[in-house]
This record gives C-alpha cells, sequence and structure tokens, in this order.
C-alpha cells in the first residue's frame, strides 16, 4: 500500500526479476484485501471461528 501511496497510482504492475510484467494490481483490490484480512485477524484473536 506504500507503493501505491508513495507513486499516486491506481494501478501498479507486477514485474518478475527479469522485468516482464506479470500482472496488474489496482489499489482498490489491495485495499479490500487488506481489509478481510485484518477482520479475519480481529476475529481469530476474539476467539471466533474463521472459515478460510
Amino acid at each position: 500500500m506504500r507503493q501505491f501511496d508513495a507513486t499516486q497510482s491506481d494501478e501498479l504492475a507486477v514485474v518478475d526479476g527479469d522485468g516482464r510484467v506479470l500482472g496488474v494490481l489496482s489499489e482498490s483490490f489491495v485495499r479490500k484485501r487488506y481489509a478481510e484480512e485484518l477482520e479475519r485477524r480481529q476475529r481469530e484473536l476474539l476467539g471466533e471461528r474463521v472459515d478460510d
């Protein structure tokens, strides 16, 4: 998420070690997945059952 903030970009390319583009990530997708994972971890800490 820091990279999105630093570049002021809505999308970033995912590249391999040789610089070949493997895909594209959108900031909205990354933030959504981050929020989902935070919620999952909070539920685990509270002892709730978490389905993967």
